[in-house]
C-alpha cells in the first residue's frame, strides 16, 4: 500500500490550514489523513507553524474579548435603566 500522498493535495491542506476557515480534524476527514500527518507538516513547514498557532490564540483571544465586552455592555444599560427611574 503507498502512503504517499500527493504534493498538490498536500499543499492544498496547508493552505486550508491557514487560511483557518476549518479545523485540522475536519480537513483530515475531508482528504482521508490523520490529524496527526497533517501536524506534522505544518511542523516541518515551519513558517506556517507560528503564524497558523498565532493567528489561532487570537482568534480565541479575539472571541473572548467580545464576550467579554457584551457582557460589560449589558451590564452598564442595565445600570441605566435602574438610574433612570
Amino acid at each position: 500500500m503507498n502512503n504517499k500522498i500527493n504534493e498538490g493535495i498536500k499543499t492544498k491542506i496547508l493552505e486550508e490550514v491557514k487560511k483557518g476557515e476549518k479545523t485540522i480534524a475536519d480537513l483530515g476527514v475531508e482528504n482521508s489523513i490523520s490529524s496527526k500527518t497533517i501536524y506534522r507538516w505544518i511542523k516541518e513547514a515551519g513558517e506556517t507553524s507560528p503564524s497558523y498557532w498565532t493567528l489561532r490564540k487570537l482568534k480565541q483571544e479575539n472571541r473572548a474579548l467580545k464576550e467579554l465586552i457584551g457582557a460589560i455592555t449589558l451590564e452598564m444599560e442595565k445600570g441605566k435603566k435602574k438610574g433612570s427611574f
